[in-house]
């Protein structure tokens, strides 16, 4: 009896990670199409990158509370890993492994999604970069024009035709 109310709190704390997970992913998915539609707003890609913090870390707190039932349950059954369990000893366990693979190939996409992000803003990292050496570039140019001694002369030559 005791088993079977670890599971079911194990299944809710994993349905409540797999909402925060797929919030998480939509905010993936916002940073994604902001990269490519408009790189420049820094301060959406921020506010996305702050909610995404914060989603991480409810999902956080999750977790430690998972793992420690988790590990709980494990010891109780005698197991290293649910995994290597064929049958259902407690009811509600396959239940709990069916959520914890659709939990592990959510966050796989999601590493996909956040690694193509990563990649799209260093790309636009660099691109920036690239600009500013450009400018600075031609700012040496032109401060080199500028900065000439005689820049401060007003005097003006004027030649007489004979």
């Amino acid at each position: 009896m005791i088993l079977e109310k670890l599971v079911t709190e194990l299944i809710d704390m994993a349905r409540d990670k797999r909402s925060k997970l797929q919030r998480l992913k939509e905010l993936s998915e916002a940073q994604q199409q902001l990269l490519l539609d408009d790189p420049e707003d820094v301060s959406e890609l921020q506010r996305l990158i702050d909610s995404k913090q914060a989603v991480m870390g409810k999902i956080d707190a999750i977790d430690a509370e998972f793992l420690f039932k988790y590990e709980a349950l494990k010891k109780s059954l005698g197991v290293d890993s649910l995994e290597s369990i064929t049958e259902e000893p407690v009811k509600g366990l396959r239940a709990l492994k069916l959520e914890i693979q659709q939990l592990l190939q959510l966050m796989v996409d999601m590493k996909v999604l956040d690694d193509s992000n990563t990649q799209k803003a260093r790309d636009n990292l660099d691109k920036v970069k690239a600009q500013l050496k450009v400018i600075n570039v031609g700012r040496k140019a032109t401060s080199s024009y500028s900065n000439s001694k005689y820049k401060q002369s007003q005097s003006i030559l004027i030649d007489n035709k004979r």
